[in-house]
């Protein structure tokens, strides 16, 4: 939760102050938030729509998106570097909580029988 509010109040800055630091800030956040827990991932929401309400369409163009998206994965692979060291097996394992999640439902949502 830490990581996702430090990203969520950078993003929020982005808005007002669309400096490189906020970039970075809110995108070093987000990939820890998801190192964290991986359906962190929506706060990556946050930081593109600041990036939208700042600069609407034509802000594709900039390059602060891509450094704070950048930031995301850089920080992301250092929290959880056998994502990319052993990824078959990362990628097996987020696809079976994916499904087992879709099949039983989270575990505070199971059914004791």
């Amino acid at each position: 939760m830490f990581f996702s509010l430090v990203a969520f109040l950078f993003a929020m800055k982005i808005v007002d102050e669309p400096r490189l630091r906020n970039y970075a800030f809110a995108g070093m956040g987000a990939g820890l938030a998801i190192a964290s827990k991986y359906n962190a991932g929506m706060i990556l929401i946050a930081l593109v729509a600041a990036h939208f309400v700042r600069f609407g369409l034509p802000g594709w163009r900039r390059k602060e998106l891509y450094i704070g998206l950048g930031a995301v994965c850089g920080f992301f692979i250092l929290a959880t570097p056998f994502a990319v060291l052993d990824f078959t097996n990362f990628w097996d394992g987020v696809r079976f909580q994916a499904f087992s999640y879709a099949s039983e439902g989270t575990p505070d949502k199971r059914v004791a029988h």
